[in-house]
């Protein structure tokens, strides 16, 4: 297959969701490895969309990682969104990627081991994420080509320095804090021009 196709897959294991009827878990897992086999052969997937919260998500983690295989290493996605609001440890071999160009993760623990290289990546963004000093350099070290970066109900890291001359955008929206003294966010950016800072933010020093 050569037409560009993107692929969305959604499950929501909420009380009070009021969207159409849905599969129970077991049955979204099935049919979303279903639906990745028939799509492996397609030279070029847009866009791959995946947001569950599952309420033990331990029990599918493995059935994540392959699927988060397909987008790594068998796809050539372009557009990349993973929310696992539940938790979910991003996986190793995930953090080595040409395809990607856009990427966009929520509720997921970020710990790469080893350098990170998401050489053609040009937007980034993080929800609900705690992220560390060490873990932000490795990340934008691994970004050359990085021109938009996100982030949106953060924690963890106390300075963010962004060096990379195509670096031109930073939206920082709602700063939470991981303990109860005040914390401050150190920024760095001198080649951003359009800088978007929203919600609670009142501990940022420029």
């Amino acid at each position: 297959m050569s037409v560009p196709v993107s692929l969305d897959f959604m499950f929501h294991e909420n009380p009070s969701y009021s969207g159409p009827p849905k599969k129970g878990m077991r049955d979204f897992v099935i049919f979303t490895h279903r639906e990745l086999h028939y799509w492996r052969s397609c030279q070029k997937i847009r866009k791959f969309k995946l947001i569950v919260d599952f309420p033990r998500t331990e029990r599918f983690v493995k059935d994540i990682d392959l699927w988060i295989y397909f987008a790594t290493k068998l796809a050539n996605v372009e557009d990349f969104e993973l929310e696992c609001e539940s938790g979910y440890e991003f996986p190793q071999f995930a953090y080595k990627n040409k395809s990607w160009r856009n990427l966009d993760l929520g509720f997921c623990t970020l710990n790469p081991l080893a350098n990170v290289n998401w050489s053609g990546i040009v937007s980034l963004s993080f929800s609900y994420t705690y992220l560390t000093d060490d873990v932000m350099e490795n990340i934008l070290s691994g970004c050359p080509n990085l021109e938009c970066l996100k982030f949106y109900h953060f924690f963890g890291f106390r300075r963010l320095e962004i060096r990379n001359v195509k670096s031109r955008k930073l939206v920082i929206e709602n700063l939470n804090h991981d303990d109860e003294r005040d914390v401050w966010l150190e920024i760095i950016s001198p080649y951003i021009q359009n800088l978007k800072i929203l919600g609670s933010c009142h501990e940022i020093s420029l």
